[in-house]
């Protein structure tokens, strides 16, 4: 499992690194995500080679960024699960907006590069980047 977990990894940051350009990107793991809501970054966030992240544009006081995960989306109407998507959150943890991956992740034709489904565990991403990219422009000019 921790290589199919790598094998993910390596696809989202590929992905990321090559088709966003909105704001910085670090990485996390997310057991560190409540380090982040700390506003812990020293060693916690990394670059895309994995390593701890050297050029980090946030201090320990800022405020004003957004944490991504994935995870199960809610419905907004009757709080029922809408399945798994990008989740945006503020410093705090608080739910700024969320993205389903049938209307932003590209799952009809995966490009091995930016895209993995595990055979095996419930692991995968797909590529979606671009286009959260482009919605994030044109929601948040």
């Amino acid at each position: 499992m921790k290589r199919e977990a790598e094998v993910v990894a390596k696809v989202m940051i590929n992905d990321f690194e090559d088709n966003f350009s909105f704001c910085p990107v670090y990485y996390y793991y997310d057991t560190n995500y409540h380090l982040i809501l700390q506003n812990k970054f020293d060693g916690v966030l990394m670059n895309a080679e994995g390593m701890p992240a050297t050029d980090i544009v946030l201090s320990g006081t800022d405020k004003d960024y957004w944490i991504a995960y994935f995870g199960a989306l809610a419905s907004q109407s009757n709080n029922s699960s809408l399945g798994k998507g990008l989740i945006l959150t503020d410093s705090q943890g608080k739910n700024i907006d969320q993205f389903w991956r049938g209307e932003y992740f590209d799952i009809f034709r995966p490009d091995p590069k930016y895209s993995y489904t595990s055979k095996k565990y419930d692991l995968r991403y797909f590529k979606s980047a671009q286009k959260l990219d482009d919605k994030l422009k044109e929601k948040y000019p």
